[in-house]
């Protein structure tokens, strides 16, 4: 079972969402990839809205297993609970919903290899078109753009330069969504993020430096540590796919993150200087040379001219609290296991 994201990070969302939840009161919504890090965090603040601020939303959500989502979110899916969560059976590329059952909102997290993620666009298109929907979200990457432009962050003005197949596969997804459903459909670019549940042991740099400080071991920097990252706290992430799903123009792409730049070399001292016990940094030497990956910072005034958002939680703070419920849900999974 995973911890629970703390009250305070979903009050903060309910908060700056209030105009969001306005529109998604006695609505129904749809959410794909939901056990992953940003759609049980998506669940879980529309569930919390349910209870304090009774929006009434119901809330469908597609898991390959219902009882294993159940076991590792059963407070979310408790039917006494006042959440109205209901889970659904299926992969993204082939589910099946009673055609009765209409969905008014969709948001599309699931992600998978290219061909899977290909039949999981051309099935939601299928799914919003025969479910009553009135808005669809696709949550793509920043990885769409390819190769960093000579200066400057990456804008939704910018043509795609050379991605990689994922970033491929993405922008494939968008045509087919956005072309598929006209009108009816956005796409959220995704770009660095931190918080609860991000993976402390996969791809991600400042999951392994968080995990590495908890445990009083040193911080291995693998590179020169010259990359350049931005990082968007998970509520404030849920704040702007809420407001771009309510609020955003049809067939738009928005840039989601955060615009404040920070090398992996200085995110790991930060890392060290916030998080106890403070170990040390390792430093690589090897250049940063990735594909087009050395500076990954979005421009955002798109979002937040058109759509008055804002980042909350500034990059500290962010840390800290990833690093308290990484401790919390470590304490957590010792109890289960004894």
């Amino acid at each position: 079972m995973r911890a629970k994201i703390p009250n305070y990070d979903l009050d903060h969302i309910i908060e700056k969402s209030s105009v969001s939840l306005g529109r998604l009161n006695h609505k129904s919504i749809f959410i794909t990839g939901a056990s992953g890090f940003i759609g049980s965090w998506l669940v879980e603040a529309l569930a919390h809205a349910n209870q304090t601020w009774r929006t009434n939303t119901q809330i469908g959500v597609l898991a390959r297993s219902p009882a294993k989502f159940s076991a590792k979110y059963p407070y979310i899916t408790d039917p006494i609970s006042g959440n109205r969560v209901e889970v659904f059976r299926g992969e993204m590329s082939l589910f099946n919903i009673p055609i009765n059952r209409s969905f008014d909102y969709v948001i599309h997290c699931a992600n998978s290899s290219p061909a899977s993620n290909k039949k999981g666009a051309e099935h939601i298109v299928k799914f919003a078109r025969s479910h009553g929907t009135e808005r669809l979200l696709f949550l793509s990457s920043g990885a769409a753009y390819g190769k960093r432009r000579v200066e400057g962050f990456f804008t939704e003005r910018n043509k795609p330069i050379e991605p990689n197949a994922y970033g491929r596969s993405k922008l494939e997804c968008e045509n087919i969504i956005l072309g598929g459903i006209n009108g009816l459909a956005s796409s959220a670019r995704l770009f660095s993020f931190i918080g609860p549940r991000l993976p402390l042991d996969g791809q991600f740099a400042v999951g392994n430096f968080i995990q590495n400080a908890i445990h009083g071991e040193p911080i291995v920097v693998k590179s020169d540590g010259s990359s350049i990252r931005s990082y968007m706290y998970a509520g404030d992430l849920v704040i702007w796919i809420l407001k771009i799903l309510t609020h955003g123009s049809p067939s738009e792409i928005y840039n989601v993150g955060s615009s404040v730049p920070i090398t992996i070399s200085d995110l790991a001292d930060k890392v060290s200087e916030l998080v106890t016990p403070h170990p040390p940094v390792l430093r690589g030497t090897l250049p940063s040379n990735g594909q087009g990956s050395h500076l990954y910072v979005p421009n955002t005034m798109k979002a937040k001219d058109e759509l008055g958002l804002f980042t909350y939680i500034g990059l500290d703070e962010s840390i800290q609290r990833m690093a308290a419920y990484a401790v919390t849900e470590a304490y957590s999974t010792s109890c289960q296991t004894r």
